[in-house]
């Protein structure tokens, strides 16, 4: 855990992050990369929490609570079914997402939800949302095709 703090504690924190700069932070199980392709990923999905910008930080507190309660094995018997966990900093919200490995298991994957809730301590205005990985893939293919569709027909794609 030291390593960990060691290059944590000279990271911007998530709500510090200047305004109008889009940054994203990892943390991944060694040996897996934050990708929907990776073999451990690419049958699995994320829990998802949108969070406003505001003066409290929330992004902060809860991509940290996480972050914790990962490396520090919060989860107990779902310690395996997690594979990293990810946030994303925008323009008007921040996104924490834990990437799980089996989108299949229901109850490790509603368990997982409910561990998030209760480790980070969630306000019930907040909401969590899963999306699997095959879902995203097949969004962006989706989006590429229509644009290159688009391109084609105004005779700009070749």
């Amino acid at each position: 855990m030291n390593g960990f703090f060691g290059k944590y504690d000279h990271l911007i924190k998530p709500s510090s992050v200047p305004a109008g700069c889009v940054a994203d932070y990892h943390l991944f199980r060694e040996g897996i990369t934050p990708t929907w392709e990776a073999p451990r990923n690419k049958n699995g999905g994320k829990w998802i929490m949108r969070l406003r910008k505001t003066k409290e930080g929330l992004s902060s507190l809860f991509w940290e609570e996480l972050l914790l309660s990962i490396i520090g094995e919060d989860f107990g018997e779902l310690t395996d079914h997690i594979c990293g966990a990810v946030v994303s900093i925008r323009a008007n919200d921040d996104i924490v997402c834990l990437w799980n490995a089996d989108a299949n298991d229901t109850e490790a994957t509603n368990k997982l939800r409910d561990l998030i809730r209760q480790k980070l301590d969630l306000p019930s205005f907040i909401s969590l949302e899963y999306k699997r990985h095959s879902l995203s893939r097949k969004h962006v293919w989706r989006a590429q095709n229509n644009k290159h569709a688009a391109e084609n027909a105004r005779g700009g794609g070749g």
